[in-house]
């Protein structure tokens, strides 16, 4: 319809070119990011990528995936921005091949590292495949000598029989031939008429999915020698997002994020801790940190990374001959938000070696950090209610419900009003909740500048 338009009335129509010619610069440059910046997944020591569950043993299924890669060179961008990921093993349309990118199934995930880091790091939530293989379920398995995955297509599935399901496998022998599947947890056993057992990962129907079968697939490689670790390449388009001008606009922040909206709000936490590290207590920007997780899982894979951030400013502050967590205390508030429990379920509070090799020598500040978190100190307000003695605290509950309340009485925002600061209030989760918040911001009269961002996560 453009191209007649412009054809039979170019005197009339012939503005178009410009915003299509936007359009089209836009994908160009989106083309050459992506072409650029071409990295490698890192699972190893140190700073790794590594996988997070739900349940255990037989009812064990994949949850989380912290993906951690390298850094581009050239590679710019600011805390609280996201980019596009495509990974031509998790997901191409019509077999594209890898060089064809427009055609490869591209997502947009939240930056967790910090810019001075020298890597990539991003937490993904998985979508897995419910009930995709019955009791005695067959299916067809092959896989040649020497590569790294194997094809397995379940039996009257036309579809599989097309595009069968490509699922990491290290051990080197071929297999061929038909098989009886038993669906334990995160793997599948293969049973042969003769009896003989093959044991790989379960495959995957979402992009999320198959990037957790590769990183968990490198993992067991690495713990296995880490010898002949297949690579794979993983495309970045971006950096995109409009989060951290708000926060640098403003002396005193309220970072807020909800499910698989921490990466974001959880950098710009990071940036403000290594930026707050070095200011006089007077230039130091105000902090309120909310977090919200509908499900203990979502809590496990983020909080030990929090732990770790606040432990490290805390250790490099005791060595500066102050108290890092006094220092800690006077400009960071954090409220965490737990919408469900389930029986049987604990909060880990020890970092893996994987996130926190130098934990060993900053056990005093980790120890700091923890009490400070879980404290049970308690005060009676203004209203005669009973409330955390600095605002910090981990509760079970709705951050939609309580959020009317923090904005109003916290102890952040009595303090914000004190010193008349402006506030900068950056929301990363999901739309509904966005909705409630942007009320509660918009009913609320405060005597200070009041400016609310906020971009969704699904």
């Amino acid at each position: 319809m453009a191209f007649f338009a412009v054809f039979y009335r170019l005197e009339v129509f012939y503005p178009m070119f410009l915003t299509w010619g936007l359009y089209f610069i836009d994908r160009l440059l989106f083309l050459y990011r992506a072409y650029a910046h071409k990295v490698n997944i890192i699972v190893g020591e140190g700073t790794s990528s590594y996988v997070v569950n739900c349940g255990e043993g037989d009812k064990a299924e994949p949850s989380h995936v912290r993906l951690v890669l390298e850094k581009p060179p050239g590679f710019k961008y600011k805390a609280g921005q996201w980019c596009q990921l495509a990974l031509p093993q998790c997901g191409a349309y019509w077999g594209s091949p890898s060089m064809c990118l427009p055609f490869m199934q591209w997502h947009a995930f939240s930056i967790a590292s910090k810019p001075t880091d020298d890597y990539l790091e991003f937490h993904i939530g998985v979508h897995i495949a419910q009930r995709m293989f019955g009791p005695n379920q067959k299916v067809i398995a092959a896989k040649g000598e020497g590569e790294n995955v194997v094809r397995v297509s379940r039996k009257g599935k036309l579809l599989d029989w097309f595009c069968p399901h490509r699922v990491p496998y290290f051990q080197n022998e071929g297999i061929q031939g038909e098989f009886v599947v038993e669906s334990t947890g995160m793997y599948l056993t293969l049973k042969d008429e003769a009896g003989t057992k093959v044991k790989t990962l379960k495959p995957q129907m979402q992009w999320t999915g198959r990037l957790w079968n590769i990183v968990q697939h490198k993992l067991e490689a690495n713990g296995k020698g880490g010898k002949n670790i297949p690579q794979h390449k993983i495309h970045i388009a971006g950096p995109y997002g409009a989060l951290p001008w708000t926060i640098e606009a403003h002396q005193a922040v309220m970072l807020i994020g909800a499910g698989v909206g921490f990466p974001s709000t959880g950098a710009m936490l990071r940036q403000l801790l290594e930026d707050n590290f070095m200011r006089p207590p007077d230039e130091q920007k105000s902090v309120c940190f909310i977090w919200s997780a509908s499900k203990l899982d979502q809590l496990l894979l983020c909080f030990p990374g929090l732990l770790v951030d606040l432990t490290k400013y805390v250790h490099k502050k005791n060595g500066m001959f102050t108290s890092g967590i006094s220092d800690l205390k006077k400009w960071l508030h954090i409220k965490i938000f737990i919408s469900n429990f389930e029986p049987g379920e604990f909060l880990s509070l020890n970092p893996g070696q994987a996130l926190f090799p130098e934990g060993s020598n900053m056990s005093k500040a980790l120890d700091e950090v923890r009490a400070w978190l879980l404290g049970q100190e308690v005060v009676v307000n203004s209203s005669g209610e009973t409330v955390d003695a600095d605002g910090t605290y981990i509760a079970q509950g709705s951050l939609g419900a309580s959020f009317s309340k923090i904005l109003h009485n916290s102890f952040f925002t009595q303090r914000l009003v004190q010193q008349e600061r402006s506030l900068g209030i950056s929301y990363c989760g999901p739309p509904e909740l966005c909705s409630l918040i942007r009320s509660d911001v918009a009913n609320t009269i405060l005597p200070t500048k009041i400016e609310f961002a906020a971009e969704f996560a699904a």
